[in-house]
């Protein structure tokens, strides 16, 4: 599949996040995912699920992958649920994307409405 084990791949943004090597916050975890918030978000919820091993990028992941990938878009809408997005319908992404340097599900939900009354 092009992954390793986290150890193995020091130079990866989200290897060093996976193994607690930086300051970012974990929102859920298991043995497998870690989920953050995106460092530079483009939404209210906008999340990082990454797989604890390291993955080249999108492009190695391969028919064996697929029940990895739905757990992690599951744990994804976790973290929505948990932050109360009312509807996951209207998530914008819930996507496999190619990071840096390995593969995420990017999970993003709209900007709330602006309020009645204020300026845009």
């Amino acid at each position: 599949m092009g992954s390793q084990d986290v150890s193995g791949s020091e130079g990866c943004p989200f290897c060093q996040i996976a193994n607690n090597q930086t300051d970012t916050e974990i929102l859920l975890s298991d043995d497998e995912l870690v989920c953050f918030r995106d460092v530079k978000p483009g939404a209210t919820h906008h999340y990082l699920v990454v797989s604890r091993r390291h993955i080249d990028n999108c492009k190695t992941l391969q028919g064996d992958n697929i029940p990895l990938v739905e757990r992690m878009k599951k744990m994804g809408r976790s973290i929505l649920e948990k932050n109360k997005v009312c509807d996951l319908d209207d998530v914008r992404s819930l996507s496999v994307q190619d990071g840096v340097s390995s593969a995420s599900v990017l999970i993003c939900s709209p900007p709330p409405p602006p309020r009645s009354g204020s300026s845009q």
